[in-house]
């Protein structure tokens, strides 16, 4: 392990344990939750950059501090819900930016990349005034986040646990779909998290990230996972969720055959091979 990286975990965990040192039970299950998704955000955003070239000390230490935001929101809040609490991102990169640990760590160039990709993670979609660096590194972490949040979440509903606000965000598990949600990702885009009624708006927002993905090593992962079946399985029955699926499946599929025609990641590879 690179020992910047080290030294970044040290700090890091001394931090959580600030927030998981509690006597409330619903905390410390929670904040277990999310130090484990942590932990599992750096080994595939590890995978991720390993396949792409990219730096993985920048790229791990991305995975890494994208959710300290999560320790003082959950500890203060009760919620993991931006909605009803904080933007976590911002929280987070706060939390980063307050302690100096990056100043200590990295150089300029490569804190600026780490504090972006922080703040870009959680957001339906990335600005376009983000550098193409700083791009790379942001989309990686959004594909490591979203494909633990996948598990996670599919794991809950296969078997469910009692501590469950945190995990579903306090919403109602009704047998419905909203009308909007619904809509917006038949129309092919992003649903936001605002816009969610109910439980099953979740489900369909997650099936919808398959579409969001940068790199192939996701998408394999997304698809090896059955991703969309299990979470169909949870979704009322009817022929416009039946063919949302499809249609989800049948792009994901064409991602991974033609990864030279979507994935973002591209460009750092094509800029390695030009300095071979």
């Amino acid at each position: 392990m690179n020992r910047r990286f080290q030294d970044l975990k040290i700090w890091f965990d001394e931090f959580c344990a600030k927030y998981t040192c509690s006597a409330d039970t619903d905390v410390v299950f929670n904040l277990g939750v999310k130090t484990s998704h942590t932990n599992r955000v750096v080994d595939l955003i590890t995978k991720i950059a390993d396949e792409l070239g990219a730096d993985i000390t920048i790229a791990t230490a991305c995975g890494l501090l994208h959710d300290a935001g999560r320790f003082p929101q959950f500890s203060e809040y009760r919620t993991f819900s931006d909605s009803r609490s904080v933007n976590h991102a911002k929280l987070s990169a706060l939390v980063v930016n307050e302690s100096g640990i990056l100043g200590e760590l990295f150089n300029k160039s490569e804190s600026e990349i780490i504090m972006l990709a922080i703040l870009n993670h959680n957001k339906i979609a990335v600005g376009s005034d983000i550098s193409a660096d700083a791009l790379l590194y942001t989309n990686m972490l959004r594909d490591a986040d979203k494909l633990d949040i996948l598990n996670i979440m599919v794991s809950h509903y296969e078997s469910p646990v009692d501590e469950k606000d945190g995990i579903e965000l306090g919403l109602p598990d009704l047998p419905i779909v909203t009308e909007s949600v619904m809509c917006t990702a038949e129309a092919g885009e992003a649903v936001s998290y605002a816009d969610m009624q109910c439980l099953n708006d979740f489900r369909i927002l997650q099936i919808g990230w398959a579409a969001d993905l940068n790199s192939p090593t996701a998408c394999r992962i997304f698809r090896d996972a059955r991703f969309v079946e299990r979470i169909r399985g949870f979704l009322p029955t009817g022929a416009r969720i039946d063919k949302l699926c499809e249609r989800v499946t049948t792009e994901l599929d064409r991602m991974i055959m033609n990864p030279a025609e979507v994935f973002l990641g591209n460009q750092l590879q094509e800029k390695n091979l030009s300095a071979d």
